[in-house]
């Protein structure tokens, strides 16, 4: 039998060590609020699901994830605070919720799995994400000079370009961007590529 959790009790606060990582993985559900600066997570959750929190560094990305099987009931009140140097991926397979307001850097990697979402802004010159199911990616505030988006599912993405845009979709996803990028699309199903106004 999967581990068991209520997640009904009261929240409380752990703050854990990290090492220097360039990458997010949320593998759970929860939000996840990132800023920039020497290492660090904080995580709040109901006090009998923080044991079944996981967090661990792979290959320079912090993977925060759950004991195996574990089943968590109040998963919504599950908040990590994570501060990094610099942040160049965010993974989410999951419904979770990652959000940075001030991203700087020349590249930005994005793999949104499931329904989760990703929330950010500042620069960087170059991006490339991808959307495989329901997830959402909103980055008008996030100026970038590339930008690849891949989509596949019913997935959208709001992106701000000012040189290039390249956008494959597959299935009914929507893609909006801002700026007057030279854009390549390919389209296959009822997806859109609009120029917001």
């Amino acid at each position: 039998m999967p581990n068991a959790a209520s997640g009904a009790g009261e929240v409380t606060s752990e703050q854990r060590t990290i090492s220097d990582v360039t990458g997010i993985d949320l593998a759970t559900s929860g939000t996840v609020d990132v800023s920039t600066g020497p290492p660090s997570l904080t995580v709040e959750a109901p006090a009998d699901l923080l044991p079944l929190l996981t967090s661990e560094v792979s290959g320079g990305t912090l993977v925060l994830s759950v004991e195996d099987r574990a089943v968590l009931r109040g998963a919504s009140r599950i908040h990590y605070t994570v501060t990094v140097p610099s942040l160049e991926r965010i993974v989410i397979s999951g419904a979770g919720t990652v959000r940075h307001p001030d991203i700087r850097g020349s590249s930005l990697t994005v793999d949104i799995e499931g329904s989760g979402d990703v929330v950010v802004g500042g620069s960087v010159d170059e991006q490339v994400v991808s959307v495989h199911g329901s997830g959402s990616y909103e980055a008008a505030g996030l100026a970038t000079k590339i930008t690849e988006i891949r989509i596949s599912g019913s997935g959208e993405a709001d992106v701000t370009v000012s040189d290039s845009l390249t956008v494959d979709v597959s299935g009914s996803g929507d893609v909006t961007y801002r700026g007057s990028p030279k854009v390549q699309q390919h389209i296959s199903g009822t997806g859109e590529v609009t120029q917001a106004r």
